[in-house]
């Protein structure tokens, strides 16, 4: 189709960017840029990760961009911070990272951006606990830390 030959279309994004890797195959001009694991703090506090993708903009010239962090937010840094960090106002901080996270995205030189929305696992809690432990976020020692009815208390206040 060449209405997409003189678009170029980037995708940032934690490991789930990978589910539009299969616009590759339809569309021509789509490059995906998968992250392993950041959380939208570093992408705040301007580390190597968001100068990648400020380089990565310029070199490709896109005109259309989509990101897909805060993934790893609201599945493992949550937690981990609330738990293992034992810091106050974790949620509120959370928001606050987004919002920042919003405006410079919006600030970026692309006039076409687009994010997409940062979901909470609909894993319940208990069974989450497994999934932390095998990404190494808790250990078998401290997995007891976290209440079986958070999965409710962080969905509640993301809706």
């Amino acid at each position: 189709n060449n209405r997409y030959m003189k678009n170029i279309y980037g995708f940032f994004g934690d490991s789930n960017i990978n589910i539009f890797r299969g616009l590759q195959l339809q569309i021509k001009n789509v490059y995906i840029n998968k992250y392993k694991g950041i959380p939208i703090k570093s992408i705040v506090n301007k580390n190597e990760n968001y100068l990648s993708i400020i380089k990565n903009i310029n070199k490709y010239n896109y005109t259309h961009i989509y990101f897909l962090f805060g993934v790893v937010d609201v599945n493992f840094y949550y937690y981990y911070k609330k738990y293992i960090d034992k810091q106050d106002n974790v949620f509120e901080n959370m928001c606050n990272y987004i919002k920042e996270y919003v405006r410079d995205i919006n600030d970026l030189p692309v006039s076409n951006k687009y994010i997409f929305g940062i979901l909470p696992s609909h894993i319940k809690t208990t069974y989450f606990k497994q999934l932390l432990i095998r990404y190494h976020v808790f250990n078998d020692d401290n997995i007891n830390l976290i209440s079986d009815n958070d999965d409710i208390d962080i969905i509640n206040k993301l809706t």
